[in-house]
């Protein structure tokens, strides 16, 4: 049987009990569960949980269990019924006219979370939210160290991801959800390499499934790039009561000019591999 849903529930110990039961309630029916018919990918800290907030409030989008499922990275092991009991049932979407959706954005740098995709969800749409490569990296370490999960200063962490990858991927090889903390907390470089991560993607979808917004954009005008993604999701237009800002915590320490000029130079044939693909330059 499918194993438990993480500890999700920080209520009291009743609080605990009344949503483990429920779980346990939608393991039972995950056949009469629908799949999801949009993924947001990612990236990390660049948006998803706005645009996610967002896409929920629509009329004919169900809501899922949780936003970051993480069902193709870290948890494919449980198996198809414990994904689909994060949805509606099939019929109560059906009713609505609406459709089911999920924002897990380990998966977009996660090496095996394409195919495992391609392989359930082959017609889904994807969305792909993408920042200024250099803000995404410092914000992602500014990230780490808040939460306490990263001892390194900034230079070794950058100088020790080659490493720390490396034996995440040896991990995977032997577990379906092996390795995939290294990818979550200290991918800091891979994860802002994007012209590589779309290329994996795209090697499995076809193009016209997958869109990419630019999340300063998206920040700048929320209500237009939603309106692209309602768009791309074949959803009506629509509008929710205001478009407010999620995960922000405020300043934090901001890298060095010399650190900025080390990343800078880093992703600067990595941007051009990805204005090419995209056809498009994104400004950064």
């Amino acid at each position: 049987m499918p194993g438990p849903l993480r500890s999700l529930y920080d209520g009291s110990p009743l609080q605990r009990l009344v949503s483990d039961a429920r779980w346990r309630g939608r393991l039972a029916t995950s056949a009469a569960r629908a799949l999801p018919s949009f993924v947001i990918l990612g990236a990390q800290k660049c948006g998803t949980t706005a645009l996610f907030n967002y896409l929920e409030q629509h009329p004919r989008v169900g809501r899922s269990w949780r936003k970051e499922v993480d069902f193709f990275s870290e948890r494919y092991g449980e198996g198809e019924a414990w994904y689909r009991a994060h949805f509606d049932r099939t019929s109560r979407l059906a009713a609505r006219d609406a459709i089911a959706g999920e924002a897990s954005p380990n998966y977009l740098v996660h090496p095996e979370a394409p195919a495992r995709m391609a392989a359930l969800l082959p017609d889904a749409r994807l969305v792909v939210l993408l920042r200024d490569p250099v803000a995404r990296t410092c914000s992602h370490y500014n990230h780490t160290v808040r939460r306490g999960v990263e001892p390194l200063s900034f230079d070794e962490a950058l100088d020790r991801e080659p490493e720390r990858l490396a034996e995440a991927r040896r991990q995977m090889a032997h577990d379906p959800a092996g390795g995939t903390i290294a990818f979550q907390r200290h991918a800091y470089l891979a994860r802002s390499a994007y012209a590589e991560q779309l290329e994996a993607w795209l090697a499995h979808f076809d193009r016209e499934q997958l869109l990419v917004l630019r999340a300063e954009d998206f920040w700048d005008d929320p209500a237009a790039g939603y309106g692209a993604v309602l768009d791309h999701l074949g959803l009506s237009s629509f509008e929710p009561a205001e478009f407010a800002r999620y995960n922000y915590f405020g300043p934090y320490a901001v890298a060095t000019d010399e650190q900025r000029e080390r990343l800078r130079t880093y992703f600067e044939p990595l941007n051009a591999r990805l204005y090419a693909l995209l056809g498009r330059d994104m400004g950064w």
